[in-house]
This record gives structure tokens, C-alpha cells and sequence, in this order.
């Protein structure tokens, strides 16, 4: 895959203007930066066929290409000796404001390359959880049959399902999705509800009682560890592998690809992180693109 150099890219750090503060998080930006990021989208064989709806949606301010430093020496610092988990986001929807946040610090090479089809992945990816969360009906509606192919397949593999409850499944899938959009300190008191969810599908498992209920508080456990402690999370997620795995290879199950692109554990609680992680694999999805054209 080729790497283009956009030239503003490099230069801009010098001349970004504070754009957003998100509860003390600054990021900065410029006209010139966005038209770089414009054209790398433009000139990508991943993010082309959708760049209008791109443009539009940055000229609407629902995507900003944005930098967390500026100045040439504040941005080879962050390079050189940034926090690597700050260094780690491309890109991120803020529910809060409704917009995505492109982080073009963490795209860019030392030496100002960027990768054009990556960065418009990494769009293309966000946009799925912006048009999730304003328009959650309607997303749910286009992608009805993926979302039952992957959680069907999750379910199954977890809780070793001898058949597919197809009303169960639906019925966890429309709960799942009000988790979309929803801040993460309101995520605690849906449990109780999740776990009702999920003992109904005790009656088509073929695990005893006493491993049906281990898997269940171990599936509910995960969710409120990252919920409220990241770090131990991530510290721990080799443990919570019998539950994480299935994640990994319902991906497989549902698209007929693994995903090589995130690391699996949002899906508990978020419909959309699917749908991004098919944009990634498949960018052509007709589905994917019938998203863009929902944005219009």
C-alpha cells in the first residue's frame, strides 16, 4: 500500500488555531490542514467513492481533522516521547458534541508521510458510530442481517448454544443498541437487565447449570471492569479469553474475514463497533456506502 506525503501536513503545526476543548482536552486545527486531509481522502482507493459525503460532513464540522499539539518541536516530542496510549488513537466520536476527531498526530510518520487509505479507514470507521448514534433506528434497520449473523455467532459460541434462538438473539441485539451513544457511568445500571437477557438463552445451552452461570457473571464482569477500570482491564484481558475470543471469531463466522484491525471487547456493549470493524474489512460494502448516503 503506498504511502503519499500530503505537504501541508508537515507544515501545519506551525500555524493551527484552537478549534474544540473537550473538558480540558485542546486540539487544533487549520484550513490548510483540512484541505490536506480532503485531498488525502479524495486521492485514497479506500475512502474515494465516499468523499463527497466526507466533505460534507467536514465542512458541517461532523468530522475535524485535528492535531493535540502544535509547534514543530511540541509535535516531534509527542512523536519521540509521547504517552504511547495517546499516541495510539486515530481517530475518535465524541458523543458529547456529536463529532469525529481525526487525530492527525498519531497518522503521520516523524518525517510528515502519511497513509491515505489508513486514514480514511480510520473515518470511515468513526462514521459508523456517529450515524449509529443519531440515527440508531436506521442504522439498525440496514444492518439487521449482519448484526444477527455476528451476534448470533458470539452467543452460540459463548454459551455453546445447541440452536439458534432467533428471538433471543433479536431481543439482545435491540438491547445492546441502547447502549449506543450512551455515556459509560450509565452503563452500570443495565446490567441487571443484560443478565436477564442472557439467561434466556439458558434453555438452548449445553452447559451445566453452574458453568451456564459462570460464563453469564464472567460476560458481565468484563463489562463492568472496563467500564470502570480500563487499566485492569487491559492488564487482565488474557483472562477473559473463553469470553473475548468468540468476538474475535464470530468476525470470521459473519464476514468471512478476521478482523486484524481492533481489539475485540466494545461489541458487548456497542452494535456500531461491529458495522466499523466490516468498514474495515470490506470498505466496498454496499451497506457502508448506503450509510454515507444516509448522511445527505
Amino acid at each position: 500500500m503506498e504511502e503519499q506525503q500530503l505537504d501541508e501536513l508537515f507544515t501545519v503545526p506551525v500555524g493551527l488555531q484552537l478549534v474544540d476543548n473537550l473538558y480540558g482536552f485542546k486540539v487544533y486545527s487549520s484550513d490548510r490542514l483540512v484541505n490536506a486531509f480532503l485531498k488525502g481522502i479524495q486521492s485514497s482507493s479506500t475512502g474515494s467513492a465516499v468523499y463527497k459525503q466526507i466533505a460534507s460532513l467536514v465542512k458541517s464540522k461532523k468530522i475535524m481533522p485535528v492535531y493535540q499539539v502544535r509547534g514543530i518541536l511540541k509535535f516531534l516530542r509527542h512523536k519521540m516521547f509521547g504517552n504511547p496510549e495517546d499516541k495510539s488513537i486515530l481517530g475518535f466520536y465524541h458523543m458529547d458534541v456529536k463529532r469525529i476527531y481525526i487525530m492527525i498526530d498519531n497518522n503521520i510518520s516523524i518525517f510528515g508521510l502519511v497513509n491515505n487509505n489508513e486514514i480514511a479507514s480510520t473515518t470511515i470507521h468513526e462514521c459508523q458510530h456517529l450515524f449509529a448514534d443519531i440515527n440508531r433506528n436506521k442504522f439498525i434497520s440496514i444492518f439487521k442481517d449482519e448484526l444477527y449473523r455476528y451476534y448470533a455467532s458470539i452467543f452460540s459460541r459463548i454459551f455453546s448454544l445447541n440452536t439458534i434462538p432467533k428471538k433471543e438473539i433479536q431481543a439482545l441485539i435491540m438491547f445492546i443498541s441502547t447502549f449506543e451513544g450512551e455515556r459509560l457511568s450509565n452503563v452500570r445500571g443495565k446490567l441487571n437487565k443484560y443478565h436477564k437477557h442472557l439467561i434466556t438463552l439458558k434453555k438452548y445451552s449445553s452447559l451445566s447449570d453452574q458453568n451456564f452461570r459462570m460464563k453469564v457473571e464472567e460476560t458481565l464482569f468484563i463489562i463492568t471492569l472496563f467500564v470502570n477500570s480500563f487499566d485492569s482491564f487491559v492488564r487482565r484481558y488474557r483472562e477473559f479469553l473463553s469470553i473475548l475470543g468468540p468476538l474475535n471469531r464470530s468476525y470470521i463466522d459473519a464476514f468471512g474475514k478476521p478482523n486484524l484491525h481492533t481489539t475485540v471487547y466494545q461489541e458487548l456493549i456497542s452494535l456500531s463497533e461491529v458495522i466499523c470493524v466490516l468498514s474495515e474489512i470490506k470498505p466496498g460494502h454496499p451497506k457502508i456506502r448506503k450509510v454515507f448516503s444516509s448522511f445527505t
